[in-house]
């Protein structure tokens, strides 16, 4: 299969095809299958810094999490609260909202690509 594109269009697809990460010709072949499918084209789900803004965020609460664990661990066996509980419990928190924050945009952007 053949496409002729104009020198605007063919920039146009490559950078959309640079976007989401994939070869002009792989990128054309899905947007025509998606278009014929009428699903939405490759890559307009969630854009990958926003997936490697989630990433991060998950990686980030496990981490927290795992130290949180650990501070009440030694509550417990200690009876002790170290110093480390409310700064822990303060970051789990601030880092929940935005997970949330980052939810709420992937939703926004997910039901905005599918209009």
């Amino acid at each position: 299969m053949q496409l002729w594109l104009s020198d605007e269009e063919l920039a146009e697809v490559a950078g959309r095809a640079r976007e989401a990460r994939m070869a002009v010709g792989a990128f054309a072949a899905e947007c025509l299958l998606a278009a014929l499918r009428e699903a939405p084209p490759p890559g307009s789900l969630v854009p990958h810094d926003v997936l490697v803004a989630l990433n991060r965020a998950v990686e980030q609460v496990r981490r927290i999490g795992n130290n949180y664990n650990q501070a009440v661990t030694k509550l417990h066996v200690t009876g002790q609260r170290t110093d480390d509980l409310l700064p822990y419990g303060r970051e789990m928190a601030r880092t929940f909202r935005r997970l949330e924050e980052l939810a709420e945009s992937v939703s926004a952007h997910i039901h905005g690509a599918r209009r």
